[in-house]
C-alpha cells in the first residue's frame, strides 16, 4: 500500500518473537528495516494491523503498543507474535533479528529505548499491556472467570483498541458464547467503575458483566448482541424499542443522582454549566484571536461573551421548566447500541454524564433520521419518547425544553471537554481550531434562540 495516499495512516511494525526476543525485519538496499504497514484512516487500527500480520506471516500476533503522539506519520507499532507453535514461512526478504542490527536512522532514540526495555525485560512500563505476554494473562483470567477451556476461546480472538494501558478483545471458541475483555486507562480510567455501578443499578439495560479485573483498569461481559449500526435495514419496530428504553434507563437514573456522579460520570447539570462555561469563555476568545485563515467566521470577543450570558439564562429556564436531571451517554451512536434476544442494551459509557437527558435522544434522532428512509419518522420517535416523561413534564414543557435543547447540548460538551481544552496543549493549532469550531456552533444555537425572544414565555 502507498505511504502517499493520504487515505492511510502509515506504521513501522516491530513485530517481536517472544520465545527468542528477536524482531522481524526485511531487508532492502542491504539494510535490515522495520515491515511497513498502511492501516485505512478512521478504522479500528489494532484490529487492521492484527489482520494485516496473519495474511502476511500466517501466524496470528497482538499489539502491545503504539510508539508516537499520532499516527499517519511512521509511528512505531509494537506487536507480540502468538501461535509460535505453528510453522510459519516469512515472504522472500524477511528474517528474526536481533535489534542491534537494525541502524539507529531505522530506530532509534526514545523508540528504540522502550524497545530495548522490552526485549530485554519482557516489559516497558509503560502500562499492563506493554508487555510480553499479557495476552497470556488476560485469556487465562477469562477461562477461569467463564468455565471455558483455554485452549477454546484462545482460538478465536479479535482485538479492536490497544495502547499500553488500554485494550479491547473479542474471545469465543467452539461454544457459540462470546466474550469481550475492555480495559481502560488515561483518560478514561473512570470507565471501569462507572460501567459497575451502571450495571449493579440497571442491569438490564447493560451487556452483561461477568468479573472485574483492578490492577488492569479491566472488566469481562458477556456478548449482548449486534450493533444497530451494522444493520443494512433497521426495523422499525426494534428502533421504537431503542428509544423507548433510552428514556426509560433515563427516567430510572433519576433516583441515582448522587451515587452515579460519585461513579465518575461527569457533573453537566444546570448549576455546573453556570460555574463551568465562564471559566472557558477565555479559551474560546484566545482561539479566535489566533485565527489566521478565511475557514469560518470570526467569532468576536463580545459575541463570545453574549452567547456565555445566554447560556446562563437558558439553563435557568431549563430549570424553571423542570427537565429531570437524568443519566447522560454523551458518547452515543448507532455502534454503541446492541440489539439481541429481542431487546437491546447500551455499551461504552466512558463519557457518561449527570444533566439534560434529552441532549443524548436528540443525538440519537439525528443519527437515525440519516439512516432511516421511511418510518418510523423523526416525529414518531419524539412522540415514543416524550411518552416515558409524559408524568414529568407537559407537551409544551417538552417543546419548549427541545427548542432549548441544541445551545445546552453544545455547553454541555465544552464543559465535558474541559479539561481538554485547558491542559497544556491547548495552544497547538488543532485545538485551536477545535475550540473555534465549537465557538461557531454555540452562535448559531444562540441565534436560533435569539430570533424568537418569546420563546418558551
Amino acid at each position: 500500500m502507498p505511504f502517499s495516499n493520504p487515505e492511510f495512516d502509515r506504521y513501522r511494525l516491530a513485530l517481536v518473537s517472544p520465545s527468542t526476543r528477536c524482531v522481524l525485519v526485511e531487508k532492502l538496499n542491504n539494510k535490515f528495516r522495520l515491515p511497513r504497514i498502511s492501516v485505512p484512516r478512521w478504522t479500528r487500527a489494532a484490529e487492521e494491523i492484527t489482520a494485516i500480520i496473519r495474511e502476511r506471516w500466517q501466524f496470528g500476533g497482538v499489539i502491545l503498543d503504539f510508539l508516537g503522539e499520532r499516527p499517519g506519520a511512521g509511528t512505531v507499532v509494537v506487536a507480540q507474535r502468538i501461535e509460535e507453535g505453528r510453522l510459519a514461512t516469512c515472504p522472500a526478504g524477511h528474517l528474526w533479528s536481533s535489534l542491534d542490527d537494525i541502524v539507529d536512522a531505522e530506530i532509534g532514540g526514545q523508540e528504540r529505548s522502550i524497545l530495548e526495555r522490552l526485549l530485554a525485560n519482557g516489559e516497558t512500563g509503560r502500562g499492563p499491556f506493554s508487555r510480553l505476554g499479557w495476552i497470556d494473562d488476560v485469556l487465562g483470567w477469562i477461562s477461569g472467570n467463564i468455565g471455558i477451556h483455554r485452549s477454546q476461546i484462545s482460538k478465536q480472538i479479535t482485538q479492536f483498541n490497544a495502547s499500553a494501558d488500554s485494550s479491547l478483545i473479542r474471545v469465543g471458541g467452539v461454544t457459540s458464547r462470546t466474550f469481550w475483555f475492555k480495559a481502560t486507562g488515561e483518560p478514561n480510567t473512570h470507565e471501569m467503575r462507572a460501567t459497575s455501578t451502571l450495571s449493579s443499578l440497571f442491569p438490564g439495560y447493560l451487556p452483561r458483566t461477568i468479573a472485574f479485573h483492578e490492577p488492569w483498569n479491566a472488566w469481562l461481559m458477556e456478548h449482548a448482541g449486534i450493533p444497530l449500526g451494522e444493520y443494512e435495514t433497521m426495523p422499525s419496530e426494534t428502533v421504537k424499542q431503542v428509544v423507548r428504553r433510552l428514556a426509560e434507563l433515563q427516567s430510572a437514573s433519576i433516583r441515582h443522582i448522587g451515587t452515579l456522579l460519585s461513579s465518575g460520570c461527569h457533573d453537566l447539570r444546570m448549576v455546573a454549566l453556570r460555574a463551568g462555561i465562564p471559566e472557558l469563555t477565555p479559551y474560546l476568545e484566545e482561539a479566535m484571536s489566533t485565527q489566521d485563515s478565511i475557514t469560518g467566521p470570526r467569532i468576536s470577543v463580545r459575541r463570545i461573551r453574549e452567547i456565555t450570558r445566554l447560556i446562563e439564562a437558558v439553563s435557568f429556564k431549563v430549570e424553571e421548566i423542570g427537565v429531570p436531571v437524568a443519566l447522560m451517554h454523551c458518547d452515543i451512536s448507532l455502534d454503541n447500541i446492541l440489539i439481541g434476544a429481542g431487546t437491546c442494551v447500551f455499551t461504552d459509557w466512558a463519557q457518561a454524564g449527570i444533566g439534560n437527558p434529552f441532549v443524548s435522544f436528540e443525538q440519537l434522532r439525528a443519527q437515525l433520521a440519516q439512516r432511516m428512509d421511511s418510518s418510523p419518522r423523526p416525529s414518531d420517535l419524539t412522540r415514543i419518547y416524550q411518552g416515558v416523561w409524559q408524568t414529568t413534564l407537559s407537551s409544551c414543557q417538552f417543546g419548549c425544553a427541545f427548542t432549548l435543547l441544541p445551545l445546552i447540548a453544545l455547553a454541555s460538551d465544552l464543559l465535558r471537554h474541559r479539561d481538554w481544552l485547558t491542559s497544556e496543549h491547548h495552544h497547538i493549532a488543532q485545538s485551536r481550531s477545535y475550540a473555534r469550531i465549537f465557538a461557531r456552533q454555540m452562535d448559531r444555537a444562540a441565534r436560533m434562540i435569539e430570533l424568537n425572544e418569546e420563546i418558551c414565555a
